[in-house]
Protein backbone atom coordinates (compact mmCIF):
# COMPACT_ATOMS: atom_id res chain seq x y z
CA UNK A 1 0.00 0.00 0.00
CA UNK A 2 1.45 3.28 -1.04
CA UNK A 3 -1.41 5.22 0.54
CA UNK A 4 0.71 6.82 4.10
CA UNK A 5 -2.46 7.78 5.11
CA UNK A 6 -3.54 3.84 4.77
CA UNK A 7 -0.05 2.74 5.96
CA UNK A 8 -0.79 4.36 9.31
CA UNK A 9 -3.97 3.00 9.90
CA UNK A 10 -2.99 -0.83 9.07
CA UNK A 11 -0.55 0.32 11.76
CA UNK A 12 -3.64 1.67 13.84
CA UNK A 13 -5.19 -2.26 13.21
CA UNK A 14 -2.12 -3.84 14.63
CA UNK A 15 -2.01 -1.68 18.12
CA UNK A 16 -5.36 -3.05 18.21
CA UNK A 17 -4.06 -6.90 18.58
CA UNK A 18 -2.95 -5.76 22.26
CA UNK A 19 -6.32 -4.77 23.21
CA UNK A 20 -7.73 -7.28 25.86
CA UNK A 21 -11.42 -5.48 25.88
CA UNK A 22 -13.93 -9.09 24.99
CA UNK A 23 -16.30 -6.64 23.14
CA UNK A 24 -13.93 -4.77 20.86
CA UNK A 25 -10.44 -4.42 19.89
CA UNK A 26 -9.61 -0.87 19.12
CA UNK A 27 -5.76 0.70 18.09
CA UNK A 28 -4.82 4.27 17.75
CA UNK A 29 -1.24 5.11 16.42
CA UNK A 30 0.16 8.81 17.19
CA UNK A 31 2.93 9.73 14.33
CA UNK A 32 5.15 13.23 14.26
CA UNK A 33 6.64 14.11 11.18
CA UNK A 34 6.11 10.75 9.41
CA UNK A 35 7.38 8.73 12.80
CA UNK A 36 5.60 7.11 14.96
CA UNK A 37 5.75 8.55 18.63
CA UNK A 38 3.82 6.30 20.21
CA UNK A 39 0.45 3.48 20.16
CA UNK A 40 -2.42 2.39 22.11
CA UNK A 41 -4.98 -0.27 22.18
CA UNK A 42 -8.21 -0.66 24.12
CA UNK A 43 -8.50 -2.56 27.56
CA UNK A 44 -7.62 -2.68 30.84
CA UNK A 45 -4.58 -3.11 33.06
CA UNK A 46 -2.56 -5.73 31.26
CA UNK A 47 -1.93 -7.78 33.99
CA UNK A 48 -5.69 -8.95 33.44
CA UNK A 49 -6.25 -11.59 30.91
CA UNK A 50 -9.47 -9.65 29.60
CA UNK A 51 -12.33 -7.03 30.90
CA UNK A 52 -13.89 -9.50 32.13
CA UNK A 53 -11.30 -11.42 34.75
CA UNK A 54 -10.93 -7.85 35.85
CA UNK A 55 -14.49 -7.31 36.62
CA UNK A 56 -16.13 -5.07 34.24
CA UNK A 57 -19.74 -4.43 34.98
CA UNK A 58 -20.57 -3.10 31.35
CA UNK A 59 -19.30 -6.05 29.64
CA UNK A 60 -20.09 -8.35 31.82
CA UNK A 61 -23.60 -7.12 31.58
CA UNK A 62 -23.49 -7.33 27.85
CA UNK A 63 -23.99 -3.17 27.12
CA UNK A 64 -26.11 -1.70 24.30
CA UNK A 65 -23.36 0.02 21.88
CA UNK A 66 -22.66 3.45 22.70
CA UNK A 67 -24.03 3.31 25.90
CA UNK A 68 -23.10 2.51 29.71
CA UNK A 69 -19.78 3.56 29.59
CA UNK A 70 -19.67 5.02 32.70
CA UNK A 71 -19.57 1.75 34.13
CA UNK A 72 -16.83 0.26 31.64
CA UNK A 73 -13.66 -0.21 33.38
CA UNK A 74 -11.01 0.04 30.59
CA UNK A 75 -9.70 2.76 28.92
CA UNK A 76 -10.01 3.86 25.05
CA UNK A 77 -7.23 3.30 22.42
CA UNK A 78 -6.58 7.39 22.51
CA UNK A 79 -6.78 7.64 26.26
CA UNK A 80 -3.52 4.53 26.43
CA UNK A 81 -1.58 6.33 23.60
CA UNK A 82 -2.07 9.77 25.22
CA UNK A 83 -1.22 8.67 28.97
CA UNK A 84 1.29 6.11 28.05
CA UNK A 85 3.16 9.18 26.18
CA UNK A 86 2.84 11.24 29.45
CA UNK A 87 4.00 8.50 31.98
CA UNK A 88 7.05 7.85 29.65
CA UNK A 89 7.88 11.95 29.08
CA UNK A 90 6.51 11.98 25.06
CA UNK A 91 5.85 14.97 23.36
CA UNK A 92 2.14 14.06 21.23
CA UNK A 93 1.86 17.74 20.48
CA UNK A 94 1.53 18.42 16.61
CA UNK A 95 1.32 14.48 15.77
CA UNK A 96 -1.52 12.93 14.39
CA UNK A 97 -4.08 10.33 15.48
CA UNK A 98 -4.85 7.35 13.30
CA UNK A 99 -7.17 5.40 14.66
CA UNK A 100 -9.39 2.16 13.88
CA UNK A 101 -12.84 3.39 15.27
CA UNK A 102 -13.80 7.04 15.10
CA UNK A 103 -13.49 8.97 18.63
CA UNK A 104 -15.92 9.29 21.05
CA UNK A 105 -16.45 12.94 22.25
CA UNK A 106 -14.48 12.66 25.24
CA UNK A 107 -11.18 10.90 23.28
CA UNK A 108 -11.72 13.75 20.68
CA UNK A 109 -11.90 16.75 23.05
CA UNK A 110 -8.64 15.12 25.03
CA UNK A 111 -6.82 14.47 21.76
CA UNK A 112 -7.40 18.48 21.16
CA UNK A 113 -6.21 19.54 24.54
CA UNK A 114 -2.84 17.33 24.36
CA UNK A 115 -2.40 19.14 20.88
CA UNK A 116 -2.87 16.67 18.33
CA UNK A 117 -3.86 18.46 15.31
CA UNK A 118 -5.32 15.69 12.64
CA UNK A 119 -7.43 12.61 13.42
CA UNK A 120 -7.71 10.11 10.55
CA UNK A 121 -10.09 7.04 11.42
CA UNK A 122 -11.16 4.00 10.01
CA UNK A 123 -14.71 2.66 11.15
CA UNK A 124 -17.51 4.91 11.25
CA UNK A 125 -20.46 5.40 13.78
CA UNK A 126 -22.72 8.49 14.63
CA UNK A 127 -24.44 9.54 17.86
CA UNK A 128 -28.52 11.25 17.74
CA UNK A 129 -28.64 14.00 15.61
CA UNK A 130 -28.14 16.74 18.11
CA UNK A 131 -25.81 15.65 19.84
CA UNK A 132 -23.55 14.64 16.29
CA UNK A 133 -23.73 18.64 15.33
CA UNK A 134 -21.66 19.48 18.89
CA UNK A 135 -19.55 16.19 17.66
CA UNK A 136 -19.04 17.92 14.68
CA UNK A 137 -18.22 21.20 15.78
CA UNK A 138 -15.53 20.08 18.35
CA UNK A 139 -14.28 18.16 15.22
CA UNK A 140 -13.72 21.45 13.31
CA UNK A 141 -11.70 22.42 15.80
CA UNK A 142 -8.93 20.08 14.32
CA UNK A 143 -6.82 21.09 11.35
CA UNK A 144 -8.02 17.53 9.79
CA UNK A 145 -11.05 15.31 10.93
CA UNK A 146 -11.02 12.05 8.26
CA UNK A 147 -12.98 8.39 7.93
CA UNK A 148 -10.50 6.84 5.86
CA UNK A 149 -12.79 3.58 5.19
CA UNK A 150 -9.72 0.73 5.26
CA UNK A 151 -11.65 -2.52 7.28
CA UNK A 152 -9.14 -4.69 9.40
CA UNK A 153 -10.23 -7.52 6.79
CA UNK A 154 -7.85 -5.56 4.05
CA UNK A 155 -4.97 -5.49 7.19
CA UNK A 156 -5.26 -9.06 7.60
CA UNK A 157 -5.35 -9.91 3.63
CA UNK A 158 -2.40 -7.84 2.62
CA UNK A 159 -0.07 -9.30 5.12
CA UNK A 160 -1.06 -12.08 3.87
CA UNK A 161 -0.16 -11.48 0.39
CA UNK A 162 2.97 -10.28 1.53
CA UNK A 163 2.73 -6.56 0.78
Amino acid sequence: MSDPVGQWIQRAYKASAASNCVRRSVGAVLVRNGVEVIAGSNGVNRRFRSCLEAGCPRCTAGGVVGLGYEFCIWVHAEQDAITRAARDGTAIGGSTAFITLRPCLTCLTMMISAGIRCVYYAEDWSLAPELEAVYQSVAGQLEGFERVPLAQEAVSEEESTGC
